[in-house]
């Protein structure tokens, strides 16, 4: 699954923008026909960007990964920040959850 997460604070990223905290599974075969270095992969990704840039008012984050490049982190894509860097995101979140041992 890929995750997507929306909230009525996202006021420049308006393609994040929901009128309350709205978290959204997709599931991973909507992505099989849009891997990474495919024609058809590269050129939704290309689309998609460019509808972002003209769409928001905050940058196209350098966040944004491709479908089966093995670098990509998707965690880091679940929220974007509203255009600014939101502090503590550097590492996945899950790892600062400690066991109740």
């Amino acid at each position: 699954m890929f995750v997507v997460i929306n909230t009525d604070i996202h006021t420049s990223r308006q393609s994040r923008a929901f009128s309350r905290v709205a978290i959204t599974f997709q599931p991973r075969f909507v992505f099989d026909d849009l891997a990474e270095e495919t024609p058809r992969g590269d050129e939704s990704r290309q689309i998609i960007r460019q509808r972002l840039t003209e769409y928001d008012a905050a940058p196209v984050t350098p966040l944004l990964g491709a479908f089966g490049d093995s670098a990509n982190r998707e965690w880091m894509q679940y929220y974007l920040d509203d255009g600014d860097p939101v502090p503590g995101m550097e590492k996945c979140p899950v790892h600062n959850f400690r066991s109740n041992d």
